[in-house]
């Protein structure tokens, strides 16, 4: 009898038929349970002890949540999101951290007008690349905001990142033919039938809303950024990254740091070719407390890993140390203004004349009105 009931609980949970001497009983979840349920009732002894052996009791916990593997995975993207903020110094600072980018469209949700919100379908409408990076953050977003002027931000983001990756070029990668640079192309074969940048190699510096950039002079003191300074907020947050076909590395990301008297925010991509070359682009941004502006440098540094055997290899696998070790190859320093604390001696020429003229309008019409008033 013992023997017996084992083999129907088992016929229960398990999507084949028992032994021919026990009829199976049903193939549904809520049957599996209610038939398990009678079973215990009326012989708990029989059925706990067949659950001791076959570790029934977490098969019945997963059968009683009742959920499907697509509503765990949907419950998996809503819970991902997460999100920190932080104010300081009349700057506010938001960093969000989402799940990674569908394989495949999802839309299982629709806008007002129709189009679909699925991050996937945004990324193919928006980009004209024949492949994306293994690894895409669509969501990860980190924003600084200028609280006394509303609308005014510099943010970063993977799309805007992905916008400035060449989709028709190959990548420019200067390295003489050789057997090691042949060997690393043969892992691209896929990627190079449709030209483009499998680098993912992209110049961007942020996206500035509601701001003038204007070129500067002024440096970013990197002397002042090695300072030991309680943080008061800190975040990093991965953008994309991709392995080039075991190649090397492709990563972009963004983090900032928050002290007492500044904030300082530094989004790097780090390009790592396998024995051919080395590549970052950086972003830093630097604003002090109280300032109505930021200081944005943005440098390109390479170097072909032949002209680098003096370092160890693992800097070489470190974006954050081999950086200081490559050759600058391009840099520009920018001061970035909310356009309503922009002064009228930094307007353009033809926005002077434009208020000029609006006051000139002004000033007729109340020397017309003056004719006309009594006294």
């Amino acid at each position: 009898m013992r023997k017996a009931v084992a083999n129907r609980l088992e016929g229960l949970f398990l999507n084949v038929p028992p032994s021919r001497d026990v009829p199976f009983l049903g193939r549904s979840a809520a049957t599996r349970l209610a038939r398990l349920r009678s079973i215990m009732e009326i012989s708990p002894g029989i059925a706990s002890y067949h659950c001791r052996h076959v570790k029934f009791n977490r098969v019945l916990q997963m059968h009683e949540s009742g959920r499907r593997a697509s509503e765990i995975l949907a419950n998996a993207r809503r819970n991902a999101r997460k999100q920190d903020d932080f104010s300081r110094g009349g700057f506010h600072f938001t960093a969000i951290w989402d799940h990674i980018l569908e394989s495949q469209c999802a839309h299982a949700n629709l806008t007002a007008n129709g189009d679909s919100d699925c991050s996937r379908c945004l990324f193919e409408r928006s980009l004209r690349l024949p492949e994306l990076p293994e690894m895409v953050f669509p969501k990860n977003t980190l924003i600084v905001d200028f609280i006394q002027f509303p609308g005014s931000s510099i943010s970063f983001s993977a799309l805007e990142a992905l916008k400035m990756v060449s989709s028709d070029t190959l990548p420019d990668v200067q390295v003489a033919p050789s057997s090691v640079w042949q060997e690393a192309r043969q892992g691209m074969t896929g990627r190079m039938a449709h030209p483009f940048d499998w680098t993912f190699t992209s110049k961007y510096a942020g996206s500035v809303q509601n701001c003038t950039v204007e070129v500067t002079n002024d440096p970013i003191d990197l002397e002042r950024l090695k300072r030991q300074e309680p943080i008061g907020f800190y975040a990093q947050v991965t953008l994309y990254e991709d392995e080039l076909a075991d190649h090397g590395t492709a990563q972009m990301s963004v983090r900032i740091r928050v002290m007492p008297d500044f904030f300082f925010v530094l989004m790097r991509f780090y390009l790592r070719i396998d024995r051919v070359l080395v590549r970052v682009c950086d972003t830093r941004l630097v604003g002090d407390n109280g300032k109505d502006y930021v200081i944005r440098e943005w440098s390109l540094r390479e170097a072909k890993v032949a002209d680098l055997q003096h370092l160890p290899p693992e800097v070489l696998l470190d974006g954050n140390q081999v950086w200081a070790s490559l050759p600058v190859v391009e840099m520009k320093n920018e001061k970035i203004t909310p356009i309503s604390s922009v002064r009228p001696a930094t307007l353009s020429k033809i926005e002077r004349k434009v208020k000029l003229t609006e006051c000139a309008a002004n000033l007729d019409a109340f020397e017309f009105s003056g004719m006309f008033s009594i006294g």
